[in-house]
C-alpha cells in the first residue's frame, strides 16, 4: 500500500477529485519523470530530489522459524531481506541490529527479488531462517506461527519511502508537481476518513481478505506522515546509515542534495496542516 494505491484512492474514493487523479504511469507521462524512488540508492543525488515525504516510520519486523529466541540465536544465519542489499530496508536492519548491540557481518543478508510474498515461502521452505517483511506480509507470518524477533520499525528513523521528481521538474513544472502532491495529500486524507471504503478497495485491489486488508489499513495510518514535508533528521539518519557502510563516505551530503521541501511546504499550508 503505497504512492500508487494513494493515487488510485484519488480516483477511486475522491470523485470530485478525479481530475488530478493519477497513477504511477499517469505520473510519469504527466511530469516527465515524477516517480518513487527506493532512498537506500543515494547514486542520482541531484538528479532527483524528494519533494513529498509519505512515511512517518517504518513497519518493518524480523520474522524466524525454529526456536531461535534472541538475535544471538540467529548469528551466522541467512535473513531475507527484499529491495536489494542497500535499500531502504536493508539499510533500516542494519541500523537496527546496531541499535541492538549486533553487528550485521555476524548475518547473511539475502536478497529476494520480487514481492513480500517471496520472503515468507522462503522462510517456509527453509531457504533462509529469518525474513525481514512488512504489512501484510506480517500478519500472515504471524497466522503460519513465526514470531517476530526484531521490531525494526520501532527502532530506525528513516524515510520509508516518498514522491521523487527529477530536478528540472520541479524547477519548470513546479504548477503541474504541486497539483500531483494536492492530489496525493487528499488521497492519504481521504483513507484516513473513510475506513469503510478504504478496506473495500484494499481488498480488492490486492486481492486479501477482509481481515487482514483492515488490519493493514490499521497499521498503515501509522505509518503516515502528519504533513508530506521531507524530514531533515530522517534523511540524515540515511545518509548517516549508509556512510557507515562505507558507501559515499567520501561526499559531504546535505538535505538539499537529496530533497527539496518547499512545494511540499506549500500544500501543506494550503491544506491547513499544521506544522512543526
Amino acid at each position: 500500500v503505497g504512492l500508487h494505491f494513494c493515487g488510485v484512492v484519488a480516483g477511486e474514493v475522491h470523485a470530485d477529485r478525479r481530475r488530478h487523479a493519477v497513477d504511477e504511469r499517469r505520473l510519469q507521462h504527466l511530469l516527465g519523470g515524477l516517480e518513487t524512488l527506493d532512498f537506500g540508492e543515494l547514486g542520482k543525488l541531484r538528479l532527483f530530489e524528494k519533494i513529498l515525504h509519505r512515511f512517518l516510520r517504518l513497519h518493518l519486523g524480523v520474522y524466524f522459524a525454529g526456536h531461535a529466541k534472541t538475535l544471538e540465536d540467529l548469528k551466522g544465519k541467512k535473513i531475507a531481506v527484499s529491495g536489494g542489499v542497500g535499500g531502504t530496508n536493508h539499510v533500516a536492519l542494519v541500523v537496527a541490529l546496531e541499535k541492538s548491540g549486533g553487528n550485521a557481518k555476524d548475518y547473511v543478508m539475502v536478497a529476494i527479488p520480487g514481492q513480500q510474498n517471496q520472503l515468507l515461502y522462503s522462510l517456509e521452505s527453509g531457504f533462509v531462517e529469518g525474513a525481514l517483511v512488512s504489512p501484510p506480509v506480517t500478519f500472515t507470518a504471524y497466522k503460519k506461527g513465526f514470531n517476530k524477533l526484531l521490531d525494526v520499525g520501532s527502532m530506525v528513523e528513516m524515510p520509508g519511502g516518498g514522491l521523487t521528481a527529477l530536478v528540472k521538474t520541479i524547477q519548470t513544472k513546479s504548477a503541474e508537481t504541486k497539483k500531483v502532491i494536492h492530489s496525493l495529500q487528499s488521497a492519504k486524507d481521504e483513507i484516513r476518513k473513510s475506513k469503510a471504503k478504504t478496506v473495500d478497495l484494499i481488498v480488492r485491489l490486492l486481492k486479501m481478505d477482509r481481515e487482514s486488508a483492515a488490519e493493514t489499513y490499521d497499521t498503515f495510518l501509522t505509518t503516515l506522515s502528519p504533513t508530506g514535508i521531507p524530514n531533515r533528521a530522517e534523511m540524515d539518519n540515511l545518509v548517516r546509515s549508509l556512510q557507515s557502510q562505507g558507501r559515499f563516505s567520501d561526499r559531504k551530503i546535505s538535505f538539499t542534495d537529496l530533497a527539496d521541501d518547499r512545494l511540499a511546504t506549500e500544500v501543506a499550508k494550503e491544506m491547513g496542516y499544521k506544522i512543526p
